[in-house]
């Protein structure tokens, strides 16, 4: 063996004792701390229970590749169910607001840029102006996306099932929190 392949292996061996060895000895604390501070968009998920579906009507590039606003709300519906929330049709409800952006560039012919919008909207009071209002935007989460034309629908499902685990992930969270904070009755 050539010095500096020796010298590599040695290296990569002291490497591979003392690693391991040290992981013994140090004691840290996690980077994280245990419980994160839920941001006021996530808290206003707390206890959300029934909610209402709104899409807005695809663009031409979207529908022209396959985007279905079925196939979307059935998604939608499937992932609000993983976290208990039911979808009904009272115009009292939370509304979940989905909005898909589709654009591409005649000089990238088989591309197609992807924004996906879901907006939790409801009720809110402002104490500052000591008022109600019956639709504000409480969340919003956003993805972004390229897909090649021929994969424009998968893609979309795709980034909607990412948006839609991310707004499970916060009901869940927020609702916990909640939990552990109501005074005993």
């Amino acid at each position: 063996m050539h010095k500096q392949q020796i010298s590599f292996v040695s290296g990569l061996a002291l490497v591979l004792v003392l690693v391991p060895a040290t992981g013994l000895w140090v004691h840290g604390k996690p980077i994280l701390p245990r419980q994160r501070e839920l941001s006021d968009q996530a808290l206003t998920l707390a206890d959300l229970k029934r909610v209402r579906i709104d899409i807005t009507p695809l663009a031409e590039v979207l529908k022209k590749n396959r985007v279905k606003i079925t196939k979307l709300e059935n998604i939608m519906r499937d992932e609000l169910a993983r976290v208990e929330v039911t979808v009904g049709d009272d115009r009292e409800l939370p509304r979940i607001n989905l909005t898909v952006l589709g654009a591409s560039d005649p000089d990238v012919a088989d591309a197609v840029g992807l924004t996906i919008v879901l907006m939790v909207n409801q009720r809110a009071t402002v104490h500052r102006l000591e008022q109600t209002f019956d639709d504000v935007p409480t969340a919003t989460l956003l993805e972004h996306a390229m897909a090649q034309t021929d994969q424009v629908a998968g893609a979309v499902e795709r980034e909607l099932l990412d948006a839609m685990w991310l707004l499970r992930t916060l009901i869940r969270q927020a609702s916990a929190r909640k939990s552990q904070t109501r005074p005993a009755s």
